[in-house]
């Protein structure tokens, strides 16, 4: 439906410039690359006002009179999807439009002049002055188009500063639908079930548009099936949520090796206690892939709604738009739940391979956690150094040396599990010496 919508929007585009012009025929046919009056060698004002006229048939053969990049820049704007919930908007789907032809639709309109100001080289500036009728009052427009020689002749690369203001508008949505407040929006509303199919089809539509239209800095060489691959090798209950994994021959091949030795380290770190919790219980809680606040129930699932990767500098960082299924059972009826939390990772080449240097934490509460580690959230390898920095600090304090003293023990078998647990933390700092 909303397809259907946007072409219908870009057929009505066509009533906005009135072809007055015979010197340039809409009946062109639609293989013709370009019109022949643009291939003329000498840029005149009668050659501006052929191209500004081709503008009316946007939708039609655009392709004409417009460079590529411009072309490419006004559809990516155009097709942009909007979140799809009604009362949340993120933008007014006819901003743009009005954006890339600023005009109320008159009754007719005609082009009454047009002007070659310089030519340099390859570029050439022009001015362009449209009248538009309304009633009996008329309104004349004069815009700047910048115009550029190319093989197939000369065409507009911009008028009206309108590149200008579409690369902001696509910048300024793509940094929305990356943000915390999308995030926040989305989540807001994705477990009421009237506004949940259009959460997720509006995820979903978000994704194939970046596919379909992707941004400059958008990776090519790296698969969404080779990131997923790379996501499920983290640590986290893969199986429903009943069974812990851990890979280790997985995580070897997935993770940068600085990367895998700090998880195996975190892994190995002691509990404070000695009847803390086996194999770092603890750590799993802000490690794994998986929901805040849905333990104990087999029902919940992960849903991946799309996934993408955009260069930094030499490195990239992976999305991974993620939606939770869970059912909140601290209450009397249980309820069903849809968390939307996109996933991150910061990947590396390395041997010739893109591996997991970095990724982001489950969201963790303050009673679950240490400050440190709260307060270097959201990246893993932070928040494995911040724990495992003070868990080695608190097994060197007098404190924790007294209430682990084996003389105060006369219990044979606590005292068999304290020196057990005490060589634990000898060999523990002989194989990860502090610094």
């Amino acid at each position: 439906m909303r397809t259907l919508i946007r072409h219908i929007l870009l057929l009505m585009l066509s009533a906005l410039l009135a072809n007055t012009m015979t010197s340039c025929s809409p009946s062109a046919p639609k293989e013709q690359k370009k019109e022949p009056a643009t291939t003329d060698s000498t840029l005149t004002d009668e050659t501006v006002i052929c191209l500004f006229n081709g503008l009316e048939e946007f939708g039609n053969t655009p392709e004409k009179v417009m460079t590529d990049e411009l072309y490419h820049a006004q559809l990516t704007a155009r097709f942009m999807p909007s979140d799809g919930f009604g009362d949340m908007d993120s933008y007014d789907e006819s901003s743009i439009n009005y954006d890339i032809i600023p005009m109320e639709t008159p009754d007719t309109s005609y082009i009454i002049g047009a002007e070659v100001k310089c030519i340099k080289g390859d570029t050439a500036q022009a001015t362009v002055t449209v009248r538009h009728i309304y009633g009996e009052h008329n309104l004349d427009y004069t815009h700047k188009v910048i115009l550029t020689s190319t093989p197939d002749g000369w065409l507009i690369n911009d008028y009206s500063d309108i590149r200008a203001e579409i690369e902001t508008f696509i910048a300024e949505q793509r940094a929305l639908f990356r943000s915390k407040e999308w995030v926040k929006r989305v989540n807001r509303l994705i477990s009421d079930p009237h506004y949940h199919p259009n959460a997720m089809q509006t995820l979903k539509e978000i994704d194939e548009y970046f596919e379909e239209y992707p941004m400059p800095n958008d990776t090519k060489d790296i698969s969404k099936n080779e990131i997923l691959e790379l996501f499920h090798a983290i640590p986290g209950y893969w199986e429903d949520g009943q069974e812990w994994k851990r890979d280790t021959a997985r995580m070897k091949e997935s993770f940068s090796a600085s990367t895998y030795q700090l998880i195996e380290q975190l892994f190995e770190t002691p509990e404070l206690e000695v009847e803390g919790w086996p194999d770092s219980f603890w750590t799993e809680g802000w490690i794994r892939s998986y929901p805040q606040g849905c333990y104990g129930n087999r029902e919940d699932s992960i849903l991946v709604q799309g996934c993408h990767a955009e260069y930094c500098n030499d490195s990239l960082i992976a999305s991974i738009e993620i939606v939770y299924h869970c059912w909140e059972a601290q209450v009397e009826t249980p309820q069903s739940l849809y968390l939307y939390e996109p996933m991150r990772l910061y990947l590396i080449k390395e041997n010739g391979k893109w591996v997991i240097e970095d990724f982001y934490c489950r969201k963790c509460s303050a009673e679950e956690t240490y400050k440190s580690v709260q307060e270097a959230l959201p990246w893993m390898k932070n928040c494995i150094q911040a724990y495992i920095g003070e868990i080695k600090k608190k097994l060197r304090t007098t404190e924790w040396k007294e209430d682990n003293n084996p003389d105060k023990v006369t219990d044979p078998v606590q005292l068999e599990k304290l020196q057990r647990y005490l060589k634990q933390v000898e060999d523990y700092f002989q194989k990860y010496p502090e610094q």
